[in-house]
């Protein structure tokens, strides 16, 4: 039925297609952002474990775990997926290097799901760091077995929730096409093709999955934070002042190295919910979402070393070094 649809009423169809649209200019973008980020983020591990102040030691690895978690975000979305998406169905084809390999679509798409779950861990684990070393907080992970059970029910709790609303299958994946197409009969030749499947049929299930793991990570992520900055700023600590003034000048230059690049992923999930309650089809909007959970590391690492000041320092010192050694070659 998918081929007669494509001789006769695919044929008709001659709206001109904009290069916005087309798997090309997706493609193509997230691979530019891709080597604009890569060697940004070697240099952000570089910074972060060789540039980090002895008072921020503690905080060193948790730092450079977040780092990891981007820089593999990155790496999954931007180079060896790259999905193309067709909301408001939950379906998909992928240009990435891994489009065409051996391992199993919905295999493929759990790993790009829980890459972004990992990421959210990370960003909670810098703010439970922070408020970790609080002394005045009575109630802080302080425990290396509670700490390990806490972050092992995360990992769990989102690979438990992922896992289920794939475990949903389209069983009749033409007729689904189909009855999309009945609403949306024009879109790009890619979703005719075989290897454009689907991810669940439960995309409500899915979405209420989404929105409980995101509310897991911003409830924890805001008390964390809330609290910290409440007994740095209100409570006399069992620290100088001084320690207090550089424990709260981190706390706000992370959070907002966090919440920078965590607004390129909020919008694309405000406009995921939209399509699916409104039933709404642009592949020029499906595009751009993409677009933007692939700028993500590209804000992500420049917020980190713009941000934060023995980094920010560090880089500009090079910067000035070298431009006065070319300055000084020339008038030589």
């Amino acid at each position: 039925m998918m081929e007669k649809y494509v001789v006769t009423n695919y044929s008709l169809c001659s709206r001109q297609t904009s290069y916005l649209e087309t798997p090309d200019f997706l493609a193509n973008g997230v691979h530019t952002f891709s080597i604009l980020t890569f060697p940004l983020s070697i240099y952000g591990a570089y910074l972060i474990l060789r540039v980090t102040p002895k008072h921020l030691e503690g905080t060193k690895y948790i730092l450079f775990y977040l780092q990891f978690c981007t820089f593999l975000l990155d790496i999954i979305v931007n180079f060896l997926i790259t999905p193309y998406l067709f909301l408001p169905l939950a379906a998909a084809n992928f240009l990435g290097v891994l489009k065409n390999s051996f391992i199993p679509f919905k295999v493929l798409t759990f790993i790009g799901h829980y890459s972004i779950w990992t990421l959210g861990i990370s960003i909670l684990a810098v703010f439970q760091n922070r408020h970790s070393v609080i002394i005045t907080i009575k109630h802080r992970i302080t425990r290396t077995p509670t700490l390990i059970y806490y972050y092992v029910f995360l990992y769990i709790f989102g690979f438990i929730i992922i896992l289920t609303y794939h475990s949903y299958t389209v069983d009749d994946i033409e007729q689904t096409k189909l009855e999309f197409l009945s609403k949306y009969p024009c879109p790009p030749p890619l979703f005719f093709e075989s290897t454009t499947q689907f991810v669940t049929d439960k995309l409500y299930f899915a979405g209420f999955g989404i929105l409980a793991m995101a509310s897991v990570i911003f409830t924890n992520g805001f008390y964390f934070f809330l609290t910290t900055s409440y007994h740095l700023v209100f409570k006399s600590a069992a620290v100088s002042s001084k320690t207090k003034q550089l424990q709260l000048s981190f706390l706000i230059s992370v959070s907002i190295q966090i919440a920078i690049p965590i607004i390129a992923l909020f919008i694309p999930i405000v406009y995921l919910c939209y399509s699916i309650i409104q039933t709404v089809y642009s592949q020029i909007a499906n595009n751009s979402v993409v677009l933007t959970i692939s700028l993500h590391g590209l804000l992500s690492n420049l917020s980190l070393v713009l941000l934060h000041k023995p980094y920010r320092d560090f880089t500009f010192r090079r910067f000035e070094k070298r431009k006065s050694s070319t300055v000084v070659s020339v008038v030589i």
